[in-house]
């Protein structure tokens, strides 16, 4: 077997150089010969050399790729592949799961319009995906910028055929090969992953409404976000502010729907800005219980600010899971009962040839600068005041 004629003397090394070895030669120093675990705080070593000694100079060497080597004639040893095969966003796909990215890029057809897919060396499918979930952490970065910042110590690798990271205008075909679904796929597993988190194991500072039967508490409320100036968006998403439609960018209205405790986020239905808030936001709602029915479940209450859905959503909505909402003073409540021991009464909200029983909280805020303090309303479908006491609630 050939190898390398050991130097009379250390070979010059700098930061930035890499080092290549084979990977049957790197093996564990420990002397009980088992592998490092993550309690170990060491590094591996290379098989067949002499042993490290306390004092000794030693090149630590950071694990960047592993992959086929390439060797030229003259010696020079160079990886096989590209970094758009290496790269990950490393804990941040934890939530998906293993190589999640790698799976759907897999299933993810490219169109042919924008990219053929056959030179996958500065860009890649999966890659690509990982960009684009970059981009929303980098938003100010240029596109080369934030792929430069994916492929890291990775682009520093000695590749067979060198590696740059692609244009603006490549990254943008590439993008638009993909599509919105394989985003989209991957949405719904790092939510999905987040809701199932929460189902198992709970939240370590949950809020949590109620004595013996706690609640886990969510929140549920719309929000716009601005989304890039172009006719298609401006066409699709419209915008709100001005009544020509000449606001400076066009907005998604979105309802996010998140712990109390932790704000992770469960699912975000969105859509057009719309002309309305409250039409807007209904819609988003149905969209939710329609396509999230999971999330409506019975061992959860949803904190509602003062958008009214109607009667009639609320009365969908408590068939499985439970409400505490904000009302506006103008919703008219009919009064069923006397003021219970805790101050809240039972009361029958209607609308829609849909009538709803719930129970009635109200208290006063005092506001610095205001004068007259003002009263606050909520209604709940939790009639049991002494598991759910108002004073809780509020």
């Amino acid at each position: 077997m050939s190898s390398y004629p050991v130097p009379p003397h250390a070979v010059p090394v700098s930061a930035g150089m890499m080092i290549a070895v084979p990977l049957e030669l790197v093996t564990s120093p420990l002397k009980s010969g088992r592998d490092l675990g993550e309690a170990d705080r060491s590094a591996l070593v290379i098989g067949g050399t002499e042993k490290i000694r306390t004092g000794g100079a030693v090149i630590f060497v950071k694990v960047v790729a592993v992959t086929e080597a390439q060797v030229r004639r003259d010696g020079q040893v160079r990886a096989k592949g590209s970094p758009v095969h290496h790269a990950t966003l490393g804990p941040l796909e934890a939530k998906a799961g293993p190589d999640a990215a790698g799976g759907i890029a897999e299933r993810a057809p490219l169109g042919a319009r924008f990219v053929k897919g056959k030179r996958e060396r500065l860009l890649a499918r999966a890659f690509m995906i990982r960009v684009i979930v970059l981009m929303t952490l980098m938003p100010d970065a240029r596109a080369q910028d934030v792929i430069a910042a994916l492929a890291g110590d990775l682009a520093l690798v000695p590749w067979a055929r060198p590696w740059r990271p692609a244009s603006a205008r490549a990254a943008g075909d590439w993008r638009n090969a993909l599509g919105p679904v394989p985003l989209e796929e991957l949405r719904d597993l790092v939510l999905g992953s987040a809701w199932r988190e929460h189902q198992e194991t709970g939240c370590p500072s949950a809020v949590t409404i109620g004595t013996r039967r706690p609640l886990k508490a969510g929140s549920l409320d719309g929000t716009l976000i601005r989304v890039p100036d172009t006719p298609a968006n401006r066409a699709f998403f419209g915008s709100v502010g001005t009544g020509d439609d000449t606001s400076p960018f066009p907005q998604a209205r979105a309802l996010p729907m998140t712990c109390c405790s932790c704000r992770a986020l469960f699912a975000m239905p969105h859509g057009p800005a719309g002309t309305g808030k409250p039409a807007a936001e209904q819609s988003l709602l149905d969209q939710a219980m329609e396509e999230h029915p999971a999330l409506f479940s019975p061992d959860w209450i949803w904190l509602m600010d003062r958008n009214y859905h109607g009667a009639a959503r609320i009365a969908r909505m408590i068939r499985s899971a439970h409400v505490l909402i904000r009302l506006k003073s103008d919703i008219p409540l009919k009064r069923t009962s006397q003021v219970l021991p805790d101050g809240s009464y039972r009361a029958e909200l209607s609308g829609d040839g849909v009538a709803v029983q719930v129970r009635v909280i109200e208290y006063w805020v005092t506001v610095e600068g205001q004068e007259v303090p003002e009263m606050f309303c909520l209604v709940t479908d939790l009639m049991g005041w002494e598991d759910y006491p108002s004073h809780r609630q509020a």
